[in-house]
């Protein structure tokens, strides 16, 4: 139902748009574009349409008034795209959280002209390419700005033809839109489209996970396994009974037959989808109310209880997405610009080669005043040591504030002030800029805040030429993207007032390190940023060129990135960090303390992961006992030959070696190796030991995503060399690639055991995370994955139980403000209660009343400052809750099975407590209707043939009672802990099916011997004893009733399972109450304290005292002479509940004894 809302909620109404077709542009319905439309796009709130009508003829106009007379009521239109759009001209804004969950807006940037190496003009487009995607506007998104004229290229006044067209093609140049929006080429339509797709599977329900199905939570075949046990004892009752009642003259033959047909089908329970339906809905009640978890997969509840491992993503779900910047690590500069020779290594404080954190350059100064000039500029008498040491030069701050694709929702024009919250883009990007006391005065253009209200010709007249020259604003001409396959971005930027073109770029230090001038680079160049990495930190290098000012960006965009990007001049590296989140280590102890084992599966670098990792919990080894597989080519030079020839091996490498004697590094994750390193090879011999240490934490193992790829392709490699040596023909087998090795036969098999070992997954497309999280279920674990992006969203629908988080930095920024203000508040109160009692002792000592007055107001004074300031506090975090339960949900979101409205992985402890719970809950339903099943078996055979039978009301009782206590058993509520311990996992396990068989003995003894009791006291001219006669209460009935209904009840009792899963029958009030009732009901009739009762559930008078001394001997039977002698000692109707009492403590002792056997 939930998902149907949203489903009905994402469909909007056809609007207008503009469309080049046949040559001219004309209007037509989003409903109405097809593949290969031209289509013309706009944000603003007003329809662009209506703002041209005086061009169109009436009949056009009188169409178009037509149809936003319809689409009144659609208060989005002309913002929504409306199909997946390749942007030909202009950028664009767009908001996606509908589609991947991001809150964070993405910049669109016009396609680059691209001609493959046949140089005919021909752009060979792969939509899957991350490198494409930065241009293509995903059909259900939002536009939230755009700008027609700013192209992926050159200057404002570039014309389109320039910008968009070759020179062959510039005959077939696109005029300008009557709306002047971006341009944009249709590539998909309908389900095609992003968004189709995803409505696809929110529609269709996915398959279910894990090989057979998982319907109900159970797997099928063992649900389907247990019905035929129940079902084979259910044949054998009904052939005894046809057996005894089909050469018996005096008996009905349909009846007979009708009968064997009802223990038949009464031993398969009708009840049973019922049961473990409500059972799954009330846990899906309980997480929406108690932990705001919404779940569209509910047969994935109950999965949650059997989760082995619990795999995480970093960014947004440990750490938060709020960048912090903490500085820049600055290297020595020369007036050249260019590193000296003499001091070829960058400073560190204390004597290192990697320094620390105090070498750590902040910019907060260098832009707020004038004595932040370029040291190069000022003269040293200016600048004193301790400020040249916190200057960071103009070269480094304009890569910081210029290299960078943020955007601004208005229009950034003079005098328009943008604010903070106005600027959209990477959390990093802006933290950067926000840092450095700069912001954008339009989305082409970075300036100071303190020249954002002021004309940029008067505030380099009111200023020092040096201070004009560090201050002056920078315009972005043209940016090559930053892409996840190439890890950097560079972009052509202009000081104001300047001619020069510069080249500013930024990216992963171990790429950027190859298009670095070899002159800049300093000696200590990996170690610190190593360094840096390991104490969890986001490094980026940056780097940047003069271009001069003759530089043509039309000509460079030409000539394509890799001709900008070479021979940068470093610039030092950028320093960032993402808080930990304030729950995620105690939450990821729990889930180990619990015996799940947690791993990382993120984006970010092999070092900062790792020590991210090490933070939160999830390895527990020091740096040096952290250790990464590498890919090793022996004897070579790591080239393809090598590879063929089966030279290459993977090996865990210390994380601290640099290989240094050891092997020189060929390429990331490779190295050639020709003698003996530190490394621990990882052979088939190997692997228990890997395995051993791993589990007593004494190595913590880790691997990158582009290893995992290589393992991967190795292993298929290996295979086909092995099958090429016994094959008898020679065809080749299909090359392998990158996005399609992970599902090879071969590469799973050699995933499946690697993964149980690493830790750490670093550096991982979410290809590669689908591919991790796809091993795990291959290797036998149930996974659990939680993530909060557009990037996890493959891994959380392969995992058995996705959850995806909200990711809001801000108000994520706002509580951890609150939570370390209550902290120092909580502080202040523990200091000053110690300075009182020890000033209180001094003041007893010394007699002074008036110093004791004076602090006692002090005392009362403060107290209620820190009321207030709590009270403060307290209001700011209900704010923000307010504020996050206004947060929209994606439709990424829906898609994944479980949505939490929570900003931490708190939400994983409660689905796996709820799992849990429900696990337990449905285990113990299928034993409470396998036992009650073979009891209602035996009444309708054995006790069936000495005439036994249960009246109308008794039935309605016993059906009612039932049924409550069914709904009660599902009320409990899961624990707070998690407990090491693990619920049985299948209703076939020996625990289950051994506790089913020893509960229906003791019940088929305790109602037998009460049968037997009875037997002695029945008239045998009674005309209902007959199998065929009509229902007469009396002694035998009574008493079979009464035990085979406090069977019924000690099997509910029994079986309610309590801790350490769930809260114990105690605590479940509603099952508590409804058990005493039910007992107290079962022993007054017994007893028959209360003869109403009696008379209205149909039980017939037991026999008294007298009765039972004027039984004559002969009629008692020789099996039931012990027992008539109890009821001699006690009378009948205590012997009768003595034999409810031992059928209940008997079963309640074999239970427990047998979960202590199995479990411990």
């Amino acid at each position: 139902m939930m998902t149907s809302l949203r489903l009905q909620q994402t469909l909007r109404h056809p609007f207008d748009v503009w469309v080049y077709r046949n040559k001219k542009w004309g209007v037509l319905a989003t409903d109405e574009i097809v593949v290969g439309d031209i289509v013309s796009l706009t944000s603003g709130t007003e329809d662009a349409v209506g703002s041209v009508l005086s061009h169109m003829t009436v009949r056009t106009s009188r169409r178009i008034k037509s149809k936003r007379r319809r689409d009144a009521h659609n208060h989005d239109v002309g913002r929504h795209v409306p199909a997946d759009l390749l942007l030909l001209k202009g950028s664009a804004v767009v908001n996606e959280a509908m589609l991947t969950g991001e809150s964070v807006p993405q910049i669109k940037e016009s396609l680059d002209t691209l001609e493959d190496a046949s140089g005919n003009g021909v752009t060979n487009l792969d939509l899957e390419d991350a490198l494409y995607k930065k241009s293509i506007l995903f059909g259900g998104t939002v536009l939230v700005n755009h700008d027609a004229k700013r192209g992926s290229s050159s200057d404002d006044a570039d014309s389109y033809a320039q910008d968009n067209t070759t020179p062959s093609s510039k005959k077939n140049i696109i005029p300008p839109p009557p709306d002047n929006g971006c341009i944009c080429f249709t590539l998909r339509t309908g389900f095609d489209t992003q968004q189709g797709q995803l409505l696809r599977t929110m529609i269709h329900a996915a398959k279910k996970t894990g090989g057979a199905g998982q319907s109900d939570g159970i797997n099928t075949l063992d649900t389907f396994l247990f019905i035929l046990l129940l079902l084979l004892c259910a044949v054998v009752s009904a052939i005894s009974v046809l057996q005894a009642g089909w050469y018996d003259p005096t008996r009905n033959k349909f009846r007979l037959v009708l009968h064997v047909i009802i223990i038949v089908t009464s031993v398969v329970p009708p009840e049973l989808p019922m049961e473990l339906s409500l059972a799954v809905t009330s846990s899906l009640a309980d997480l929406m109310k108690r932990c705001a978890v919404y779940c569209t997969e509910p047969f994935r509840i109950p999965l949650a209880g059997k989760v082995d491992v619990c795999c995480f993503d970093k960014t947004g779900t440990l750490t938060s997405d709020e960048m912090r910047l903490r500085g820049v690590r600055l290297p020595p500069f020369s007036s050249s610009g260019v590193v000296e020779k003499k001091e070829r290594m960058i400073s560190c404080v204390d004597g290192t080669n990697h320094g620390s954190n105090v070498d750590l350059v902040l910019p907060s100064s260098s832009s707020s005043s004038s004595s932040s000039a370029n040291v190069d500029d000022a003269d040293d008498d200016d600048v004193d040591e301790e400020n040249r040491m916190n200057v960071i030069p103009r070269e480094v701050l304009r890569v910081m504030v210029g290299c960078q694709s943020l955007a601004t929702t208005t229009g950034g024009g003079p005098g328009e002030v943008v604010t903070e919250e106005d600027i959209i883009g990477d959390p990093l990007e802006k933290a950067v800029l926000l840092g450095c006391n700069w912001t954008l005065r339009s989305s082409n253009t970075v300036c100071p805040k303190s020249s954002i209200m002021t004309n940029t010709t008067a505030m380099t007249s009111s200023m020092s030429s040096s201070s004009s020259a560090y201050l002056k604003p920078i315009s972005v001409h043209h940016r090559f993207t930053f892409s996840s396959r190439l890890k950097r971005m560079t972009v052509l930027a202009r000081d104001a007032q300047s001619r020069d073109l510069w080249a500013l770029s930024k990216g992963a230090p171990e790429t950027l390190h190859a298009l670095l001038d070899k002159t800049s680079i300093p000696s200590n160049y990996e170690q610190v940023y190593k360094y840096h990495m390991g104490l969890g930190q986001r490094v980026l290098c940056m780097g940047y060129r003069n271009l001069g000012s003759s530089a043509d960006v039309s000509d460079l965009r030409e000539k394509g990135r890799s001709y900008v990007e070479r021979d940068l001049i470093f610039g030092g590296f950028l320093v960032l960090d993402c808080p930990l989140k304030s729950d995620s280590c105690r939450v990821i102890k729990e889930l180990k303390s619990s015996c799940h084992d947690a791993v990382m599966i993120t984006g970010d670098s092999v070092l900062t992961a790792a020590e991210v990792a090490r933070q939160v919990g999830i390895i527990g080894t020091k740096p040096k006992d952290t250790y990464e597989l590498k890919k090793v080519v022996r004897g070579g030079s790591g080239g393809a030959n090598e590879e063929e020839e089966g030279k290459v091996s993977f090996e865990f490498v210390p994380m601290d070696d640099d290989n240094d004697g050891d092997g020189s590094k060929t390429a990331a994750g490779t190295t050639t190796t020709g003698k003996q390193n530190r490394g621990i090879a990882y052979v088939p011999s190997n692997f228990n030991v890997l395995e051993e240490m791993t589990q007593k934490s004494e190595v913590a193992l880790c691997v990158s995503g582009e290893t995992l790829i290589e393992f991967a392709m190795e292993a298929v490699r290996r295979k086909r060399r092995k099958d090429a040596t016994t094959a008898s023909t020679t065809t080749a087998p299909p090359p392998l690639h990158v996005k399609t090795v992970f599902h090879e036969l071969e590469a799973r098999d050699a995933l499946k055991s690697l993964v149980t070992i690493v830790s750490v997954f670093a550096r991982h497309a979410p290809r590669q995370k689908e591919a991790v999280i796809a091993a795990f279920n291959d290797a036998g674990k149930f996974t659990l994955m939680c993530g909060d992006g557009t990037n996890d969203v493959g891994a959380l629908k392969q995992a058995h139980v996705g959850i995806s988080i909200v990711s809001v930095p801000d108000l994520e920024a706002k509580q951890r403000s609150a939570e370390e203000e209550i902290a120092k508040i909580k502080a202040e109160e523990k200091k000053e209660r110690k300075a009182m009692k020890k000033k209180n002792k001094k003041t007893a000592k010394d007699g002074d009343a008036k110093s004791s007055s004076s602090s006692s107001i002090d005392k009362k004074r403060r107290k209620k400052a820190r009321s207030l300031n709590l009270e403060k506090v307290v209001r700011q975090m209900q704010e923000a809750e307010e504020e996050l339960s206004y947060v929209a949900l994606g439709d990424a979101s829906v898609a994944s099975p479980f949505t939490s409205r929570a900003m931490s992985i708190k939400c994983c402890k409660d689905v796996l407590q709820q799992g849990r719970c429900t696990l337990v809950t449905m285990i113990q339903i299928y034993k409470i209707l396998g036992v009650n099943c073979l009891v209602n078996a035996l009444v309708l055979t054995k006790l069936h043939t000495h005439g036994v039978k249960q009246g109308d009301r008794q039935l309605t009782v016993v059906g009612m009672v039932v049924a409550a206590m069914f709904l009660f058993v599902t009320k409990g509520k899961p624990l707070s802990t998690l407990s090491p311990q693990r619920p049985p996992s299948t209703v076939l396990c020996k625990q289950v099916l051994l506790s089913i068989t020893v509960q229906f003995v003791i019940h088929f003894v305790a109602i037998m011997a009460a049968t037997n009791l009875s037997l002695s006291y029945v008239d045998p001219y009674d005309p209902s004893i007959i199998p065929d006669g009509a229902f007469n209460p009396n002694t035998l009935n009574t008493c079979t009733f009464l035990l085979t209904v406090m069977a019924t009840i000690n099997t509910f009792v029994v079986n309610y399972r309590g801790k350490p899963f769930t809260e114990n029958l105690m605590d479940n009030k509603l099952m508590l109450r409804s058990v005493q009732v039910s007992y107290g009901a079962l022993f007054a009739s017994a007893l028959e304290v209360f003869p109403p009762l009696n008379q209205l559930i149909q039980l017939a008078p037991l026999p008294t005292p007298e009765v039972v001394r004027a039984m004559p001997v002969d009629m008692i039977q020789n099996e039931n002479v012990y027992l008539s002698g109890m009821v001699d000692m006690f009378g009948f109707n205590v012997t009768l509940c003595i034999f409810m009492v031992l059928d209940g403590v008997l079963s309640y002792v074999a239970e427990k004894t047998i979960v202590r056997i199995f479990e411990g």
